[in-house]
Formats: structure tokens, C-alpha cells, sequence
């Protein structure tokens, strides 16, 4: 397993575009208020009914807001003058132009792990969506790593793993169609390991006080938690998990249904136990269902702090001296610490199928900025992978806060 080191000194950070303005009180960062123009195209459903009752109902929308944007030409339906009670019908396009003010962000910036031609690994802060979403347009990953780093508003940035917006971790952004179709395919297929570390209330059944992982301080190294990835797992969890269908203006939800839930199995094993009754865990998930980390948490009688929508009830601890902001309550104690990805194919693969793929993968791999050698293994089973980490606990400090420092040692292992 080779990961992606980073020096101390020489750590790259993504800088806030300069529309971007710091809070008085430096906690936090948010665009300035812009004008912005959206085209929206009818859909089936909206047919024959009035406009305004589609906007209100869809986009959450107030009448008299409705009829001032109709009067001042901020709402047009096919390029034209319109009026809220108009009727849409097929074929129509409706434009709306409208000051945008997104929501504040942490005064976190997006760090850089690894580059190539073709990826570029960062660690994003949580409360931060990968890609552009309803409030959050120009305050998303992709679009200030874009403005920020590439320098470039065009630029392709696709991520290849996404991140709820309040979990923080490690996500890979594909920086061509390229490296996207390379790349994608092993997260769809499962073959992407991944891990995560969680915060979580209570103690997860199985777990002793021998199987905890703590260093002669108290404190859970990098190391040690690299190494327990290779032990027993406490759990698994395999309850099968539905989409409900989505609600406008509802939060995405996941449920344990036994009849029309897929598959989903989750691994976990705990690191530390605090006294204050929570725990310090790390999850595995085999299969990639919508918030199944979440969700199994929740089912196995051990929410994630700070996760409402799966019925914790418990508040995200704050670091002695700190002072808790409207921003902390919309905390998740989720962090994916590492992912490994396959950069050859497998041994019993058709040596004649997909050369051109192989060729790919080949080029990735001689491409990865490695600052530790490494050599082809004799023979010809050998199976890359990068493994991608960030300081297991020490980056997520702010996310799980505890009485000392954590470590901040990267850890490069073969």
C-alpha cells in the first residue's frame, strides 16, 4: 500500500477565491451576494398548472416575491414577460435571475494531499458540498479548488467520490474525462476500499477494553489505526437500506427495509472509549448505499454526534477554551480518513481484453507524485493500490475534539 506523503513545511492549501470575505471574528468565510440566472425546462408534472404555484411548491417560494420578480422581469417564461397565474405548458423553459447569498462556510481551507495530470486528492472540510447544490453555488469543493487553485472556471473537475456536505475527509477529483472513467468504474463496482473514523454515542457491542487502540498518553496514533484495519472487526452490520423517495425541501433519508432495501454491510471496530460516554470508532463500508454509515450507526444503537437526521440526540463536544458557533450545530463527527485504489488488473483477467485500459492504468500509476520509491514485485500477480490518508486523528481534531493533541504523523507503508 503506497500513500501520498506530505512534508511538514510544504503542506498546499487551497486559497478562498477574492470574492470570499473572512468574518470580523476570523471563524468564518462566505462569497459576497451575486446576481445569478437559472433555466429551468418544464417537466411533466408542472404542465398546465399555474407558475407560481410550481415555484412555491417546488422552490419554497412566496407569492409576493413571485410577483415582484414577474414585474421586474427577473421571471420569464420562454424569454417573455410573464405573470405568476400563467399556465405552463410543454416545451417551456423558464428563467429566473435572482440575488444569490449562500450560506457561511468554516474559515477551513481545502488542503491538497496528491496531484497528477489526470487526480488531484484533497482533504474537505466538513460543511463543505463536493459540487455546486441549491444554496451552496460558488461555496462548494469543485468550484473553489477550481478558482482557488487551478485558476481556471472551466477547467474539468469531476468528483469521483462525494462526500455528504458535512462529512470531512479525503475526496479524489478526476481533473479530465480521462482519469474520471478510469477511476469511477471502482467505485461503482465496490472495488474502492475506504475508511472512516466516527464519533459516536455509546459503545458499539463487542468491544472490550482490550481491543482498545491507545498509545502510552492515551491518545490513538496513526499508526495504530492502520495496523487495526488488519484485525478482527467488533461488528457488521448487513441490514439492508432503501432511498425514500425525496421530498422537496426534505433532507435525502436512508432506511432499514427488509423488503425493498438493497444489500449494505458495514464494518466497525472501536478505537477509544471517552468518559463522557462516546466513542472513538472506525467503519469500513463493503458496499457504497446513500448515508449507510450513517444509517447502520443508528441502527446498531450508536448515532454519529451531531447527526439529527438518525436520531442523535447528542451535541458535538467543544475543545476547552473554544467557543461554540451557530456553525457547530450543524456538525457531523464523520470523517473518511482513507481510501486505496487498484492501479493494475487482476491476475486472472483475459490478457488480450481492455489493453488500452491496462495502458491507462499503467500511465496513472508512473504518473502518481510518490515521494518514496518503489519497485515492480517479480512475477506477474502483483496488485497496486495508492492508500490515500490524511492524519487519521490529528486532521480530524476539530471534528472530534478530545483533552490533548493527536497525532500528526503520515504514515507511508508497501
Amino acid at each position: 500500500l503506497i500513500m501520498f506523503p506530505s512534508a511538514e513545511g510544504h503542506r498546499r492549501f487551497v486559497p478562498f477565491p477574492s470574492d470570499f470575505e473572512v468574518s470580523g471574528d476570523e471563524v468564518s468565510v462566505s462569497v459576497r451576494p451575486y446576481e445569478i440566472t437559472k433555466r429551468v425546462n418544464v417537466k411533466e408534472r408542472w404542465r398546465d398548472r399555474p407558475l407560481g404555484e410550481v415555484f412555491s411548491e417546488n422552490f419554497q417560494l412566496e407569492k409576493n416575491y413571485l410577483e415582484e420578480a414577474a414585474l421586474n422581469k427577473k421571471l420569464l417564461i420562454n424569454d417573455l414577460e410573464c405573470s405568476p397565474e400563467d399556465l405552463l405548458r410543454n416545451g417551456d423553459v423558464v428563467t429566473h435571475t435572482y440575488l444569490m447569498e449562500e450560506p457561511p462556510l468554516r474559515n477551513e481551507k481545502v488542503e491538497v494531499l496528491a496531484e497528477n495530470e489526470l487526480l488531484l486528492v484533497v482533504d474537505k472540510p466538513e460543511g463543505l458540498p463536493c459540487h455546486p447544490q441549491r444554496s451552496f453555488e460558488k461555496s462548494s469543493l469543485t468550484e473553489i479548488v477550481r478558482r482557488g487553485y487551478l485558476g481556471e472556471t472551466w477547467e474539468y473537475l469531476h468528483p469521483i467520490n462525494r462526500l455528504d456536505r458535512q462529512t470531512s475527509g479525503i475526496v479524489l477529483l478526476a481533473k479530465s474525462r480521462k482519469g474520471y472513467m478510469l477511476l469511477s468504474k471502482q467505485l461503482h463496482d465496490d472495488a474502492m476500499s475506504k475508511l472512516y473514523v466516527a464519533r459516536v454515542a455509546g459503545t458499539l457491542q463487542g468491544c472490550t477494553s482490550g481491543s482498545e487502540i491507545s498509545t502510552e498518553e492515551g491518545e490513538a496514533s496513526a499508526i495504530d489505526v492502520l495496523a487495526a484495519s488488519k484485525r478482527t472487526w467488533h461488528s457488521v452490520c448487513s441490514l439492508p437500506l432503501h432511498l425514500e423517495k425525496h421530498k422537496t425541501g426534505q433532507p435525502l433519508t436512508t432506511v432499514v427495509d427488509h423488503e425493498k432495501g438493497k444489500e449494505a454491510t458495514t464494518h466497525f471496530m472501536t478505537l477509544r472509549r471517552f468518559c463522557d460516554g462516546t466513542s472513538l470508532v472506525l467503519c469500513r463500508p463493503i458496499t457504497g448505499r446513500t448515508h449507510q454509515i450513517r444509517v447502520h450507526l443508528s441502527a446498531l444503537g450508536c448515532p454519529i454526534l451531531g447527526d439529527r437526521l438518525y436520531g442523535s440526540q447528542h451535541c458535538v463536544p467543544t475543545p476547552p477554551g473554544a467557543i461554540s458557533t451557530e456553525l457547530d450545530e450543524d456538525r457531523l463527527c464523520l470523517h473518511a480518513a482513507a481510501y486505496t485504489l487498484s492501479l493494475a488488473k487482476e491476475d486472472d483477467e483475459d490478457e488480450d481484453e481492455d489493453a488500452a485500459k491496462r495502458t491507462d492504468f499503467a500511465e496513472l500509476k508512473e504518473n502518481l507524485p510518490l515521494q518514496t520509491g518503489f519497485e515492480d514485485a517479480p512475477g506477474s500477480s502483483v496488485h497496486w493500490s495508492i492508500f490515500v490518508t490524511v492524519n487519521l486523528l490529528g486532521a480530524v481534531e476539530r471534528s472530534f475534539p478530545n483533552k490533548g493533541p493527536l497525532d500528526s504523523k503520515r504514515v507511508c507503508k508497501r
